[in-house]
């Protein structure tokens, strides 16, 4: 039995009241109450995070049939919006497609161009997309997988002077000068934030050169080194006791490290302020 035509087609602009962006898509349906927001990957995420009562959608333009709804919505939806950092539409309009390679080369280019300068600039953004990212690492490594068999390589494997000569000729002028997205810019703090200018930009009062670690950063490392640790610290009172008593290399032996490890811990328990 053939699928039932949906009678109402509507062009929509869904907005996000926290963050001003928004997303432009075409929806087919029966019910025109039907709670539809949008299905675009950006505001699914943006949904996820702020909620359904955060955002509002705006029926822009009714059409009698679905094909000309498509055609409306490849028309609204340009190259220069796609690469507006407020919009959440990642390709053009119609049926989801690209009319052509080329289309869909200039439509990549302007996507990975709004990434990168958002990731840049937005602070929240970053951070997000920061733990995503290591939280799907982390993810995969416990569940098994990524390994080194999946990576092609085995513990113990070495490449030949001929494959060491390819992999050297491969990447030779590739993240050098201009091709390098950190070329011509730098970093700066105010002790708390961190932002990318160009180089050669006057340095805003109360910031300098550099950048600081933010605290999640911080913890977040802690409970690395913790989980590789293989020999149980002491407190930091009574590793300074031990210290005093035995000395650095006493310490060491005690506890089966070089007494290296101890000046360590203890400069680590000190930098953190963990005591």
């Amino acid at each position: 039995m053939a699928r039932k035509q949906k009678t109402i087609n509507y062009l929509y602009k869904t907005t996000c009241l926290v963050t001003s962006r928004y997303y432009i898509g075409m929806h087919s349906t029966h019910d025109i109450d039907d709670g539809y927001l949008g299905s675009g990957k950006r505001l699914r995420a943006s949904i996820r995070k702020y909620g359904k009562k955060n955002h509002t959608k705006e029926i822009l333009e009714y059409f009698d049939t679905r094909e000309l709804l498509a055609e409306a919505e490849t028309n609204a939806i340009t190259e220069d919006m796609i690469a507006d950092k407020n919009c959440m539409n990642l390709m053009g309009g119609g049926y989801g497609g690209f009319i052509s390679e080329e289309h869909q080369t200039k439509l990549s280019k302007a996507g990975n161009k709004a990434f990168r300068e958002k990731l840049d600039n937005d602070k929240e953004f970053r951070e997000t997309f920061s733990k995503q990212r290591s939280d799907s690492i982390k993810k995969h490594i416990t569940s098994g997988n990524i390994n080194m068999d999946s990576l092609g390589m085995q513990k113990g494997d070495k490449h030949t002077e001929e494959s060491k000569i390819k992999m050297s000729e491969a990447s030779k002028g590739k993240n050098t000068g201009e091709s390098n997205g950190q070329y011509g810019t730098c970093w700066i703090t105010n002790g708390t934030d961190n932002k990318k200018i160009n180089k050669g930009d006057i340095i805003p009062e109360g910031w300098r050169l550099g950048s600081v670690m933010s605290e999640e950063t911080k913890t977040n490392i802690l409970l690395v080194n913790e989980k590789r640790r293989k020999v149980e610290r002491p407190p930091y009172e009574q590793l300074l006791s031990e210290i005093k008593e035995l000395g650095l290399s006493g310490t060491g032996r005690k506890y089966g490290v070089h007494y290296t490890a101890i000046k360590k811990w203890r400069l680590n328990y000190e930098k953190h302020q963990i005591i």
